[in-house]
């Protein structure tokens, strides 16, 4: 009888072990299974983030070669985008870059910064003002 029930607890031992691997190993494969989740999100916001970054250097190099196309432009017509009627004395006047002209709706002296092409052939100065927070220029 006493060996029976020595059989029996070394039986129920060995089944211990054996509950307590299988445990340990689903532990591990939740653990390893949760890692692999984590890794699939970063590789996500990787390539998210690669395909920002490819977006914003096309854009960025769209802007220098317009930069550059237009800088060539003015550098051939020696700093002459074009020419316009100036509303305040009806000549016919160069578009020049940094050139003060007087704006009709505010009334006041604005930059020419470019010109835009509308149809056509008319060049339309584009031109602002930058007022710090004591409304001096």
């Amino acid at each position: 009888e006493l060996a029976k029930e020595l059989e029996r607890i070394t039986a129920l031992n060995r089944f211990a072990e054996s509950i307590s691997e299988l445990l340990t190993e689903e532990a591990f494969q939740a653990k390893v299974t949760a890692l692999y989740t984590a890794l699939d999100t970063i590789n996500r916001e990787l390539s998210r983030i690669r395909s920002q970054a490819a977006a914003l250097r096309a854009d960025h190099a769209v802007s220098l070669s317009t930069r550059l196309s237009l800088n060539q432009e003015i550098m051939k017509y020696r700093g002459s985008l074009g020419e316009m009627v100036n509303p305040a004395t009806g000549q016919v006047v160069p578009l020049l870059v940094g050139q003060e002209l007087l704006d009709v709706e505010s009334g006041r002296a604005v930059r020419i910064l470019g010109v835009a092409l509308v149809d056509d052939d008319t060049f339309v100065p584009l031109g602002g003002l930058m007022d710090n927070a004591e409304n001096v220029r």
